[in-house]
């Protein structure tokens, strides 16, 4: 952003990476030497959620990964309302002392839409989700190929469903559109499953959804997956072509989860953080995890975290403007 564009509510943690890798080869983390067990204290990961779901589950991996090491009790606690910004609020006005941390998705900060004031800073990124692109079980189209086709012989544009206008597949649903050159119109339902049910139920024969839960259904023939939007393969559903591999590489479109913590924590403070939870994101055991929901470990540094944020804000308020997109239900 420039001229006259306020501040960016992103802080990535300042600390450089090689600076953290060198504590990891000396063996030394947000505890002390390595082995060490985490110090008696308690820490909390807030979300903006209710329970379940993604969130949720990324926050238990990281929360038990940072219970060897940086804190001996994590606590997970969800303040949902706002789509996920009174998380953001209650992250901001904590003390920055590290043991308030903020576990988002990438979509609450970045979709066109206010912002609670002030910033946050971006410490380190922890995993990755694409979206797909399903299809009703009647429908006739096999690949993507066909689904161009079948969209170009309807007469005006076809609808697809997605859980409000202003979420992340709904703009990705919009981005497809563009980049295939078809006519898409969005059709909003009152969350995932809401759109899931009209999908299979036939008031949409289209839809832009994330892949959780969803495998089961494309195997039994009640939807079709056509393609995702991820820069990997469905761990549930590697078949499945993403749209990058099509020849579609300007159509990666990925939910991120990152770590945050208030704006003005010390350097040190959010460097430990960052140490800690890397830690837990090279283990077997996250992946599988993360695989479970069709999601993979992204880890990325604070200021990688805070500049791709800034990037997909920047990209989805040009693509509303351009479009002309109404992102109200």
């Amino acid at each position: 952003m420039t001229g006259s564009a306020p501040p960016s509510p992103f802080v990535g943690a300042d600390r450089p990476r090689l600076a953290r890798r060198a504590l990891l080869a000396l063996g030394l983390g947000a505890a002390g030497p390595a082995g060490a067990e985490a110090p008696e204290r308690t820490a909390r990961i807030v979300l903006g959620f209710p329970p379940g779901g993604v969130p949720e589950l990324i926050a238990r991996q990281i929360a038990a990964g940072l219970r060897e090491r940086y804190a001996s009790t994590v606590e997970i606690e969800n303040r949902p309302g706002a789509g996920g910004r009174l998380a953001i609020e209650a992250a901001q006005g904590a003390a920055p002392d590290g043991l308030t941390m903020l576990l988002s998705p990438s979509s609450v900060l970045t979709l066109p839409g206010p912002l609670p004031p002030g910033q946050i800073t971006a410490v380190v990124g922890l995993a990755a989700q694409g979206l797909v692109l399903a299809l009703g079980p009647e429908h006739p189209s096999r690949t993507l190929a066909e689904f161009v086709d079948w969209v170009r012989d309807r007469q005006g544009p076809v609808r697809f469903g997605v859980p409000g206008l202003g979420s992340l597949p709904r703009m990705a649903g919009s981005s497809i559109a563009l980049g295939l050159g078809v006519q898409l119109q969005a059709e909003p339902f009152r969350g995932v499953a809401a759109t899931l049910a009209a999908l299979r139920g036939g008031q949409v024969s289209v839809a832009v959804l994330p892949p959780t839960g969803l495998a089961p259904l494309h195997r039994a023939g009640q939807l079709r997956l056509l393609a995702n939007t991820g820069t990997t393969p469905l761990p549930s559903l590697p078949e499945v072509p993403s749209f990058a591999s099509l020849g579609w590489p300007n159509l990666v479109i990925e939910e991120r989860f990152d770590l945050f913590l208030p704006a003005d924590t010390p350097v040190a403070i959010a460097g430990g953080l960052a140490v800690a939870a890397e830690l837990t994101l090279i283990t077997p055991e996250y992946t599988e995890a993360l695989a479970r929901a069709d999601c993979t470990p992204a880890p990325a540094n604070g200021d990688q975290v805070g500049e791709r944020l800034r990037e997909e804000r920047a990209r989805w308020e040009k693509l509303v403007q351009e479009q002309g997109l109404s992102v109200e239900d």
